[in-house]
């Protein structure tokens, strides 16, 4: 099996930088135009958009490192080798509020070799906002440095959740929402789980909790890390795949509020 080193992967950030970007400026032209609904599992929103920027990555990825497998929230099939070299991505994180005409949309593009998150792109096209980092490099926001926040007092810290799909698990997430507002300044709903984890790791948040999938959390996990952030999960472990792709009940938050945060989080 090959070997990954630096130079492989400042490389591959800068392809994948340039890839985001590039499918960020095709969702936002499709946006301008008319657009296709479809449902999966019955209440997920897909969008044409959401399939043609798959398509780009996927066809320029594999153009680029045809040996290199795809992880793709649209069009992944079979069985993934989680511990090989593998790209991870969301062609739109944010479907919804894509669809409503909201801004907190996100191309997000991951890199895993080893069971190990390598790198991480996460571009919001209609903020203008590009999100990067490669393991040991530090976390950047368009080309400039970013750190998390040292808020350490919980009621003064902002924090930020999902709800998901299946209604069936929402009455768990509420119980924490409680704690967390009785707990905390306020809460926050982004509706792009790529997004929210970059937000903790510029400061712009002091933490974030939610179950999500891989394609969701794969390229914010490096950025957040790179930033000093602390990255934990308040359930149980997921003994099929590697420790840093478990994204059952993650928690993301600066390093200062992790522990407050982690002993208030309740899963039924």
């Amino acid at each position: 099996m090959r070997d990954y080193c630096d130079i492989d992967l400042e490389h591959m950030l800068e392809f994948a930088e340039d890839l985001a970007v590039k499918a960020g400026h095709l969702i936002k032209e499709l946006r301008g135009g008319k657009l296709e609904f479809n449902y999966k599992s019955g209440s997920e929103l897909v969008t044409s958009a959401d399939l043609k920027s798959d398509e780009l990555i996927r066809r320029e990825l594999t153009a680029q490192y045809p040996d290199i497998p795809i992880y793709s929230e649209e069009s992944h099939k079979g069985k993934t080798d989680f511990y090989g070299p593998l790209w991870i991505v969301d062609p739109i994180d944010g479907t919804v509020n894509y669809a409503h005409g909201h801004f907190n949309v996100s191309i997000s593009i991951g890199f895993a070799y080893n069971g190990e998150l390598k790198l991480g792109v996460v571009y919001c096209p209609f903020l203008y906002e590009k999100f990067s980092a490669l393991v040991g490099h530090g976390a950047f926001l368009n080309g400039d440095r970013i750190y998390c926040n040292q808020i350490d007092d919980l009621s003064k810290s902002i924090i930020a959740t999902g709800f998901p799909y299946d209604k069936t698990k929402r009455p768990a997430l509420m119980d924490n929402v409680r704690k967390i507002l009785d707990n905390c300044q306020d809460i926050r709903r982004l509706a792009s789980a790529a997004i929210d984890i970059c937000w903790v790791a510029c400061g712009r948040l002091e933490g974030y909790f939610e179950t999500v999938s891989l394609w969701d959390m794969a390229a914010g996990f490096v950025i957040a890390k790179e930033a000093g952030a602390a990255i934990s999960n308040y359930g149980p472990d997921n003994p099929d795949m590697p420790k840093e792709f478990n994204c059952e009940c993650m928690l993301v938050s600066n390093q200062k509020l992790h522990r407050k945060l982690k002993d208030i989080l309740y899963l039924k």
